[in-house]
């Protein structure tokens, strides 16, 4: 298994056995501190083998063993949107 890194270097995304991908948040200086994200869909049970970031960094891709390709668009918060 292959994982990734974006081009700033802040996040690492990790396939597994199960179809579910790991993406850990690396801009933290205390290694305890390390926080992941799980993207998961339930038709995506293969091995994933492969993953790989745009080169902005907006788009994630998987690539499984069963020969589909899966694709997460991150998620960026609106800096003008007030949490709830």
């Amino acid at each position: 298994m292959r994982f990734s890194l974006d081009k700033k270097q802040e996040s690492l995304a990790l396939g597994n056995l199960k179809g579910k991908i790991f993406v850990y948040d690396l801009t933290s200086t205390n290694p305890a501190e390390l926080t992941h994200t799980v993207l998961s869909h339930p038709k995506c049970t293969a091995t994933i083998r492969q993953t790989a970031f745009s080169r902005d960094g907006k788009v994630l891709i998987g690539v499984c063993d069963d020969g589909t390709i899966w694709r997460w668009d991150v998620n960026t918060p609106n800096p003008n949107q007030v949490p709830s």
